[in-house]
């Protein structure tokens, strides 16, 4: 049985993109972007009624300014696209030398892997802590065991030209009161956790930003409030305090902290970015009196809490933000990727975002 079909317009209608075409393949790839007003998502949120006022509903919205909207190319356009080389030009042989920095990396990553295996073959436990009770024997193979993750750790602090200053003898000045390092197994607890995340970068993005030195204390105490500029600044440059780092998640996000510190001052549009995309939540309130609806919208001014964890999450799963659902973290996360790229185009490249297990193919291998 046959069935014939619609008859086929002779006119072309005049399609933005064509779903067969090669460029809406590569486009869908990037972030998409919506003119200001537009609302992604909305969430209403119902709670009590109180005697003074009752929460109508509470709503979140994705707001991009119009100066970062981009758009897509039509189908016009795809005329003036340069065309495939020919097969005789595809044959031909080209050297691709290396840069001196490209090739600096290359000798230290191999040399800081031969140390992450040793570090690995450690027989580490999960809690380097002395037991007083033990024999003298298993005292001293404990301490023999913490001593040598500290020598290995800081051979590879040595490969990235990062120096380590222990505050041996307690200091201070008229901000901050430090004391020094009296607990050696938390110190190697936690050179252990942060070399492995240390290692994750180059030697030449370490370079670029102005890493250079961090500071390992037992505790402090601040004579300011710790929102104060200077007092700030000299926390997130590079002061890792022990009795603030109890497991290994508070010693990740304290290392992101000060890397993204050293990043961002290499970033100077960034809270300028931030402002104009962001998550607006608004509230709506009515008054039991007057009966009249009050809305407040809340915007955030301080962005560093919001930058850094974002930060973090892109590097260690750069498949989850950089593919993620929100249209505004995914304008962020390649905010940050592309920023990353022009401060180190030798060491943070295309290879080293495969090496943290960035997938190109777009939703199809991700839950592998």
């Amino acid at each position: 049985m046959y069935v014939s079909l619609p008859a086929i317009p002779e006119t072309r209608t005049n399609f933005q993109r064509t779903s067969n075409s090669k460029a809406s393949i590569l486009l869908n790839y990037y972030p998409k972007f919506s003119r200001s007003g537009d609302k992604k998502f909305s969430q209403t949120i119902s709670s009590s009624k109180n005697f003074f006022t009752t929460m109508l509903q509470e709503k979140t919205e994705e707001v991009i300014e119009d100066e970062f909207l981009m758009y897509d190319v039509p189908v016009e356009s795809m005329n003036t696209l340069k065309k495939p080389k020919t097969l005789p030009e595809l044959s031909k042989i080209k050297t691709i030398t290396l840069s001196q920095i490209a090739e600096e990396n290359k000798l230290r990553d191999s040399r800081v892997k031969d140390c992450l295996e040793h570090l690995h073959t450690l027989n580490t436990q999960d809690d380097l802590k002395l037991d007083i009770s033990c024999q003298f024997r298993d005292r001293r193979s404990n301490l023999d065991l913490r001593d040598r993750i500290i020598r290995t750790s800081e051979n590879i602090l040595d490969l990235y030209n990062i120096r380590l200053n222990v505050v041996n003898n307690g200091t201070i000045d008229s901000l901050i009161a430090v004391d020094p390092v009296k607990d050696r197994f938390a110190y190697a607890k936690f050179l252990q956790t942060v070399v492995q995340e240390i290692s994750r970068f180059p030697y030449s993005f370490y370079k670029k930003i102005g890493l250079s030195m961090i500071t390992v204390c037992q505790k402090i105490q601040l004579f300011k409030d710790r929102k104060d500029p200077i007092v700030k600044r000299k926390l997130l440059s590079g002061m890792f305090i022990l009795d603030h780092l109890s497991n290994e998640n508070e010693i990740i996000n304290t290392f992101y902290k000060v890397l993204f510190f050293y990043l961002k001052d290499q970033i100077p549009d960034l809270d300028t970015h931030w402002a104009k995309v962001y998550t607006k939540k608004s509230r709506a309130f009515m008054n039991s009196s007057t009966n009249v609806i009050i809305t407040q919208c809340t915007k955030v001014k301080d962005y560093y809490e919001d930058q850094y964890p974002l930060f973090k999450n892109m590097v260690r799963n750069p498949n989850a933000t950089l593919k993620n659902e929100s249209n505004i973290v995914r304008i962020k996360c390649f905010k940050l990727k592309d920023s990353m790229e022009k401060i180190d185009p030798d060491g943070i490249n295309l290879a080293w975002w495969r090496q943290q297990g960035f997938n190109m193919i777009v939703g199809s291998l991700d839950h592998i």
